[in-house]
């Protein structure tokens, strides 16, 4: 339940902040958007969610464990090169920094940098990018983002990154995408993976976005037949440990996960449809949309792939890369909606949604092990 409080709590502090109002006459809109084009951060609910992640006890994420076992090894002598080499080097060089400190507080240090990392990354991105920065903030807490990266440290950050380079993918800055994506990589090296994203914006018009998807799927089927043999020359063309360590083998799906993946087709399906209908009357949605639905793309062709082999395989874990990117779609989508009725139905649904979904993987699956919630201070 503390989840989906401090969801609604992030909500709020957002809409509040940026003078929004909240209605409850049916009928209207939820939110009354202000006038003001420059939209706010709201502080306090940065504040609290820094404090929320880096003042978790460490049975709050299912792999902080390891990574409590990582930074001892670096601690011990204060050598860099004692934790798992598999690690990125940033992420390698915050462990060994904040090893000087005493043990306990130190990790708790690292766990609080994260958060200031992986929190303000966000929130600047999504500043510009989004509309509705309250709604998208609140999806943020609800879809995984959030939640994943208080177990997955590394890939945590690497996906704020990706987020932030999203950004400069919209603006075609070619130099700071590297940037977020190298330094994203130094976190967690499949981050390297997203570098032809930045190649989406060449597929924004209507007959190119086609042809897209058209590829995708194609390179898709290839990928399926081949992939043991793919991901195994990857892997040793770039000397990576996943193959040696994982084989391409994953845990079976469960009925919750068939279900969360022919959901997330689903959700694809209804903004490609949706697309398809503005441009058929001529009336091509925003550039921003086109982007992220590309990116969201992936991960309809991800779920594929994870129905037709049955499990959630190494992969897999690249769904969280794109996933993300339904924070900027359905403001983007809501903000299309010109019949105030219609549209306030639509950011109801919106909010519901994001509450079953998080309902879904923390309270019924607890998918990344982070219930019950607690503090260092028990």
């Amino acid at each position: 339940m503390v989840y989906l409080c401090l969801a609604l709590f992030v909500y709020v502090c957002f809409a509040l902040k940026n003078n929004k109002i909240i209605k409850t006459t049916l009928g209207n809109e939820i939110i009354v958007p202000a006038k003001e084009k420059e939209q706010k951060i709201s502080w306090l609910a940065v504040v609290v969610l820094i404090l929320f992640c880096g003042l978790r006890a460490l049975s709050v994420g299912g792999d902080l464990g390891v990574y409590n076992t990582n930074f001892m090894d670096i601690a011990k002598d204060h050598n860099i090169n004692a934790g798992y080499q598999s690690y990125g080097l940033f992420f390698k060089i915050l462990n060994w920094c904040c090893s000087f400190l005493p043990v306990t507080t130190g990790f708790h240090m690292m766990l609080i940098i994260l958060a200031i990392m992986n929190i303000l990354l966000m929130v600047f991105a999504v500043k510009k990018l989004s509309p509705d920065i309250s709604l998208t903030m609140f999806l943020i807490m609800c879809i995984d983002v959030f939640i994943p990266s208080l177990s997955m440290l590394r890939q945590g950050v690497a996906v704020s990154l990706i987020i932030l380079s999203f950004k400069y993918i919209y603006e075609k800055n070619w130099r700071l995408f590297l940037v977020c994506v190298i330094s994203a990589a130094c976190f967690h090296e499949s981050a390297l993976f997203l570098l032809p994203t930045y190649f989406f914006n060449f597929f924004c018009d209507k007959k190119k976005c086609y042809v897209l998807y058209g590829l995708g799927f194609l390179v898709f089927f290839i990928f399926a037949i081949y992939d043991h043999d793919i991901v195994r020359w990857l892997c040793k063309m770039l000397g990576w440990h996943y193959y040696a360590s994982y084989k391409i083998q994953g845990s079976a799906l469960t009925m919750f996960s068939y279900i969360k993946n022919i959901g997330m087709i689903l959700v694809f399906a209804f903004f490609l449809i949706y697309k398809i209908l503005r441009d058929a009357v001529n009336k091509p949605l925003n550039r921003m949309f086109v982007l992220s639905l590309n990116m969201f793309f992936i991960v309809a062709l991800i779920c594929v792939y994870n129905i037709v082999s049955g499990g959630f395989l190494i992969i897999s874990r690249m769904i969280y890369y794109f996933s993300w990117s339904i924070i900027l779609i359905v403001p983007h989508f809501i903000g299309e909606i010109k019949n105030k009725k219609h549209r306030a139905l639509f950011t109801i649904a919106a909010v519901i949604i994001g509450l079953l979904y998080l309902s879904t993987t923390v309270v019924i699956r607890d998918q990344f092990n982070v219930v019950p919630y607690s503090t260092i201070f028990g």
